[in-house]
C-alpha cells in the first residue's frame, strides 16, 4: 500500500474506511498521529479481515489485514488471560 494523502471522515469524525460503503462527510488530510488505540471490533472483507480501532477519545480508524500484519511484523504484540484450549474437527486453538 501506499501512503494516503488525505482520508474521508463521518458527520462525527471517525474515519471511513471504504468509501465504496459508507458515504463521506468530509475529506482530511492524511497526516502522521500518535495515539494509542484499541481494537474493538474485527470485521470482514473479501478474503481478509479489518479491524475498527478507538483512541482514548472515542474516534475510529480502521486498519486491513495488510497493514495489521506489517504492524506485527515490527512490534511485539501480547494477549494476556486465562487461556483454554479449543478444538474444530482437526483445528486446535486457545482462547478465554
Amino acid at each position: 500500500m501506499k501512503l494516503a494523502k488525505k482520508y474521508y471522515v463521518d458527520v462525527n469524525g471517525d474515519m471511513i474506511g471504504y468509501t465504496r460503503y459508507r458515504t463521506a462527510d468530509k475529506e482530511k488530510p492524511a497526516e502522521q498521529f500518535c495515539a494509542k488505540l484499541k481494537i474493538v471490533r474485527v470485521g470482514w472483507l473479501n478474503s481478509g479481515f479489518c479491524l475498527e480501532l478507538q483512541d482514548e477519545n472515542g474516534k475510529t480508524y480502521n486498519m486491513n489485514d495488510v497493514m495489521f500484519r506489517e504492524y506485527l511484523n515490527r512490534k511485539d504484540v501480547y494477549l494476556e488471560g486465562d487461556w483454554n484450549f479449543y478444538q474444530q474437527g482437526t483445528s486446535f486453538s486457545v482462547g478465554l
